[in-house]
């Protein structure tokens, strides 16, 4: 027995059919009387009778219905009668109109069966159209092709603008990467001594001078800006006037 569907009290059943037998009713019903080729279809089948017994319904064998399963659900009562509810659960597998006939209900053990006859059940199976599975590609309303020359003309323009940006971009990168990677030129000595006499040079500039000029020092102005550069107590004077004498060669 295979559960495929919870609940069958959410379904709106259609073809509903009554039958008496003794103190037992039976209904026999489908789920809806048209679909198309693989849609699911339910075919259920229900017994009130005052005791329970074995039930369950037989349906001769087609070749155009797929059984997918048969679910028997739980017995209970209403209004004083036991409910016994067995589903089919199958699919159509062509177009056309499908007749349930032959069905019966089975109610007994095997040594003493009761069999009735259920009456008979019509589905109507619709045929997909051609079209919807053509792979032809279908034109586009009016409104839609309208709209989509506004787009195309859009697109065209931020494709445009962004090649254009992309060019400048381009063409100034070169320009930046050029004039960030000029090295100015070095102060000279007498930039330096004017920075000194002005108190606006810094450890930093000095030890540039020693570690960048291109310039040979002087043993004696090397030693200035040695004690300038790296000293606890920079001598500023002793600077000034080594490179006095520096700058005045």
């Amino acid at each position: 027995m295979i559960r495929l569907f919870p609940s069958i009290l959410l379904l709106m059943w259609v073809g509903l059919t009554t039958i008496h037998a003794a103190d037992d009713v039976f209904e026999f019903q489908i789920s809806q009387e048209e679909c198309y080729p693989g849609d699911i279809v339910r075919i259920l089948a229900t017994m009130r009778s005052s005791s329970v017994r074995d039930f369950h319904i037989s349906i001769p064998h087609s070749d155009e219905l797929h059984v997918i399963g048969i679910e028997k659900h739980p017995v209970h009562t209403e209004t004083g009668s036991y409910v016994q509810t067995i589903q089919w659960i199958v699919q159509p597998t062509r177009a056309g109109t499908l007749v349930i006939e032959g069905a019966e209900a089975v109610i007994g053990s095997d040594t003493s069966q009761e069999r009735i006859s259920l009456p008979k059940l019509n589905l109507t199976v619709h045929s997909y159209e051609l079209g919807d599975d053509s792979l032809d590609a279908e034109s586009l309303p009016p409104d839609v092709v309208g709209n989509s020359g506004y787009t195309l003309y859009w697109l065209v323009g931020i494709i445009a603008t962004v090649g254009l940006m992309a060019a400048i971009a381009y063409w100034r990168w070169p320009r930046k990467a050029e004039l960030a990677g000029a090295t100015p030129a070095h102060p000279t000595l007498a930039d330096l001594l004017q920075l000194v006499t002005d108190n606006a040079a810094g450890q930093t500039l000095i030890e540039s001078f020693l570690t960048d000029s291109p310039r040979k020092l002087s043993p004696q102005l090397r030693q200035a800006m040695e004690q300038c550069a790296y000293g606890e107590h920079p001598d500023w004077g002793a600077l000034e006037k080594a490179l006095i004498k520096e700058v005045g060669k």
